[in-house]
């Protein structure tokens, strides 16, 4: 008898005995270990728009301590778990200096921008918690299925899960479907010991299941349908039950409430977000969806036309026989199987925004009625062909033949490597000699690929490729595709500034180019387009954005005075040329405004350099921090080609660093030579000041040739 002092019908035993312990956990490992294959495909660069949605507010929960996520389009639990992986992720890469590292990584509210680039291991800790959530989906089916089918249907069900390929794919996503498809299977399975039971444990296992269903994804609250069928179906003790039925929904949003305790603290956003997702999937349509048609019948065919050819091939004719034997031999198991499908398939056909991905939650239910036609249909067979039961080896390689696409899916992914991480790979062992790379910030290049490379950073927002290489660039990484993927209004660099940086790049010839898809600067790409150019030395005498205003006619026509002045200087980095402020006389001052990059300025024009180039003037800094990279003074040499001089010794490469200070200084001369390496035809000056709030003065700095 149970709690309730009904009789437990024939069957009832411990849920769980060895044996089907031991089953469980090799479907939860085999499933895991097929979804680790090619896990870090893309990396460190995300190719799904969740994964940085995602992540980008675990890791900002992480730097600022502040445990409300502020967005609540998809639900807490999802965010917070992945604050662990992220934590985890950070102490197995670097231990002790894992703080440091977390505070190196930049995410969109950094930026204004959708993207969060860092280390590949915080992505891939996440990523393998999505995978372990695939796994045990696997298991838990299993479980179902044979709660309802009987072991050989579960066994089945639990496999079909396992290598469904559709399922696969976005168990190596950070997304919130695979978990949500876990937790509709564990909810299947107490559903299951509703009906064939019916305790009153089972109506609180069924609420707390179903709590965490939509703790992971909202529109799974369609599978509410399958407690509740449980309840109508289950006949010996529906009247007495009848209060735990109707307990099941109040206690599972209870559980929603609690892992997401800011939509009580955080109430207007929480309402304003639900309301948008509401809103955006009852009645938007945008071209980004999968499914464009009217909403209704035509919208049911492509779902399972979808279903049909993507997530269970051939799968879906034993779903068919399932529920044909199913319904014969316990059709109320088999309506049970139907309902959650069934009620989100009829739910989402409905909707005029559909996404491929909503899909995921069904699959439980369509695994348990595809094993459990695998398994009937397999009896039937023997009890005419006695023979053949020691043939179930067979029977088991036929059902598992369709995921053989799922293993050669995954070593495919194994070896896809995003286009930018081509490139850099390219660059760092068959980059042009004497290379001095421009990267634009813009397009977000994860800088640890391109440690080694001699770079400058420049911005596509206000700055022309005269500027880079007065700056001191040789080559620069971009593409012709650049472009928005958010509305007007929404936070994104100038459109009118990327559109001529695109026009640039359009007119020239990539000396090596990857990828070809396009690159939503404000969103994320996959593979985008994305080459190396070569930047003409004759760019450097045209006129930049950085040039002051010529004055008039009669202005230029008088003499000039030997006096270094602002003009004779260039900002590195365009957006920060309110750094460099002309005081007269010819002293200058810069100001380290910027908390996340230090300011570069060069000389305008080189100087010739044939064997040894003279420092003259005077500087003085102030308030330069210990932790920042200092005031720094360089000489950069370039051979007759405009390429930075490439050299095996330090003294026989192109940068030369003639001093490198920190804290405060009064004034001190430069007067000091810097020997030219080998093949050295020119020369630039070039200046640096790290840390925020730093000042540094250049009286009559420059540099001439000393023969």
């Amino acid at each position: 008898m149970d709690e309730g002092g009904h009789t437990q019908p024939a069957g009832a035993e411990s849920w769980l005995p060895p044996r089907v312990f031991w089953t469980f956990l090799g479907l939860v490992v085999g499933a895991t270990l097929l979804r680790l294959v090619g896990l870090d495909f893309g990396l460190p660069y995300p190719w799904h728009p969740d994964e940085p949605a995602i992540m980008s507010r675990a890791i900002r929960i992480l730097q600022t301590g502040d445990l409300n996520p502020g967005w609540f389009h998809y639900p807490s639990l999802v965010i917070y778990l992945h604050t662990a992986t992220s934590f985890l992720g950070v102490l197995d890469l670097l231990e002790p200096q894992g703080a440091k590292a977390l505070e190196g990584v930049v995410t969109g509210f950094d930026t204004g921008l959708h993207h969060t680039i860092g280390s590949s291991e915080i992505w891939h800790s996440a990523r393998r918690l999505t995978a372990v959530f695939g796994g045990l989906t696997a298991g838990v089916s299993y479980l179902a299925g044979r709660r309802l089918f009987g072991e050989p249907a579960g066994v089945l069900a639990g496999l079909i899960v396992a290598l469904a390929p559709d399922h696969v794919v976005h168990s190596q996503y950070i997304t919130v479907d695979v978990p949500a498809s876990g937790a509709v299977a564990l909810l299947l399975l107490a559903s299951a010991f509703l009906l064939k039971e019916g305790a009153r444990r089972h109506y609180v296992f069924a609420g707390l299941a179903f709590g965490l269903t939509i703790s992971f994804k909202y529109n799974a609250v369609f599978v509410l349908a399958v407690p509740l069928v449980a309840w109508v179906l289950a006949e010996h003790h529906r009247n007495t039950r009848l209060w735990w039925a109707l307990a099941v929904p109040p206690l599972g949003f209870g559980v929603l409430a609690l892992t997401m305790p800011y939509a009580i603290l955080d109430l207007g956003t929480v309402v304003q977000d639900v309301l948008y997702e509401a809103h955006h999937y009852a009645v938007r349509g945008e071209k980004r969806a999968s499914f464009e048609r009217l909403a209704g019948w035509d919208h049911l065919q492509t779902d399972l036309t979808y279903l049909v050819e993507t997530s269970l091939p051939w799968w879906w004719v034993l779903v068919l026989v399932g529920v044909g034997l199913g319904l014969r031999k316990d059709w109320r198991a088999t309506a049970l199987a139907v309902a959650g499908p069934a009620a989100v398939l009829f739910a989402l056909s409905g909707m005029k925004v559909h996404y491929v991905r909503n899909l995921t939650v069904v699959l439980p239910g369509l695994a348990v009625l595809a094993g459990a036609g695998a398994a009937l249909s397999w009896g039937a067979l023997t009890r005419w062909q006695p023979r053949l039961r020691s043939a179930w080896p067979i029977g088991l390689v036929l059902v598992a033949l369709p995921g053989r696409a799922t293993l050669s899916a995954g070593q495919a992914r194994a070896a896809d490597r995003d286009s930018r991480v081509l490139l850099t790979d390219h660059l760092q062992t068959e980059g042009p000699a004497g290379m001095v790379l421009a990267v634009p910030r813009e397009l977000r290049l994860y800088a640890p690929d391109l440690a080694g490379l001699d770079t400058v950073d420049v911005s596509l927002l206000d700055a022309e490729p005269g500027d880079w290489v007065r700056a001191g660039a040789t080559h620069v990484v971009g593409g012709p595709q650049i472009s928005f993927g958010l509305p007007a209004g929404k936070s994104r660099p100038d459109p009118a500034s990327i559109a001529t940086a695109r026009a640039w790049f359009a007119s020239q010839k990539p000396l090596v180019k990857f990828g070809g898809g396009g690159w939503k600067l404000d969103l994320f790409a996959q593979n985008p387009g994305i080459g190396l150019y070569t930047l003409p030395p004759g760019l450097a005498e045209l006129p930049g954005a950085q040039a002051d205003d010529p004055g008039t006619s009669a202005d230029r026509a008088k003499p000039q005075v030997p006096i270094v002045t602002r003009r004779d200087w260039v900002v590195a980095q365009p957006r920060l040329k309110r750094s460099l402020a002309d005081e007269g006389g010819g002293v200058l001052r810069l100001d380290a405004s910027d908390p996340h990059e230090n300011l570069l300025v060069c000389q305008r024009a080189s100087t010739s350099a044939s064997s040894r180039v003279t420092l003259g003037g005077r500087v003085r800094w102030s308030a330069v921090p210990k932790d920042a990279d200092g005031f720094r003074v360089q000489v950069r040499f370039f051979d007759v080609d405009g390429a930075l001089v490439r050299g095996n010794t330090a003294a026989e490469r192109g940068l030369q660093n003639v001093m490198t200070r920190w804290g405060e200084h009064d004034w001190l001369a430069l007067d000091q030579r810097v020997k030219a390496p080998p093949g050295a035809a020119a020369a630039r000056l070039c200046i640096g000041l790290g840390g925020q709030g730093s000042q540094a003065w250049l009286d009559q700095v420059r540099l001439v040739d000393a023969r």
